[in-house]
């Protein structure tokens, strides 16, 4: 508010009332009080956003780009993105994402996270919060199952549980070869099993001595 950069919601759009608010930057008029129990969710992705602009700043430095260089450009730049986002208006963000060249390096960031489904993980924990924000739940109790479960992606799960379901019955023995190994190095749904079964065998000897 201070930079006159802020978003109020004006229910009812009184005129006034949206001319004050449009002094404190942009004034949101709302005719349906319904909404006013839904479009302050939005707000709570801040942290989100911080969270994104973090995973931004250490990538860069993980790859040894200068920790200060790293976290101005990361802001300047998201800060530019997010001025197109202002930008739209009331026309939504359909033309931002068919813009994007296909094959390019922008499509293909899209393209990733929706095929890992984060964008659905998005929806999900927002109906997770709003559920909260409405009296329904306590914390994330209703928040929708999705495709990713615990961070790891549903469909990525069963693939690898066909690979290994198809891979040939390696015993964990072969670990014990350099010819074992490497085989198995070039098989990963192989490894897999192969590394199950000393697992077991670990745990069958635990229990034994137990005994």
């Amino acid at each position: 508010v201070k930079d006159h950069a802020g978003v109020t919601l004006v229910h009812p759009p009184d005129p006034e009332a949206m001319r004050i608010f449009e002094l404190c930057g942009t004034a949101v008029g709302v005719e349906d009080s319904g909404a006013m129990d839904t479009l302050p969710v939005i707000t709570c992705t801040m942290g989100a956003y911080y969270g994104l602009l973090q995973t931004l700043h250490h990538w860069l430095v993980d790859k040894g780009v200068d920790y200060g260089a790293a976290s101005i450009y990361v802001g300047a730049l998201m800060q530019s993105i997010a001025l197109d986002g202002k930008n739209a208006g009331a026309q939504g963000f359909e033309a931002l994402i068919t813009e994007q060249t296909p094959g390019g390096y922008n499509e293909m960031g899209l393209r990733e996270l929706r095929e890992a489904g984060v964008w659905d993980e998005v929806r999900a924990t927002l109906d997770s919060i709003h559920a909260r924000w409405t009296g329904r739940a306590q914390g994330s109790e209703l928040r929708p199952e999705t495709t990713r479960r615990g961070g790891i992606n549903a469909a990525t799960e069963q693939a690898t549980s066909d690979k290994v379901a198809l891979a040939p019955a390696l015993p964990a023995d072969s670990l014990l070869t350099d010819s074992g190994f490497d085989l198995l190095l070039s098989d990963p749904a192989a490894f897999e099993l192969a590394i199950a079964e000393l697992k077991s065998r670990s745990q069958l000897a635990v229990a034994a001595e137990a005994k």
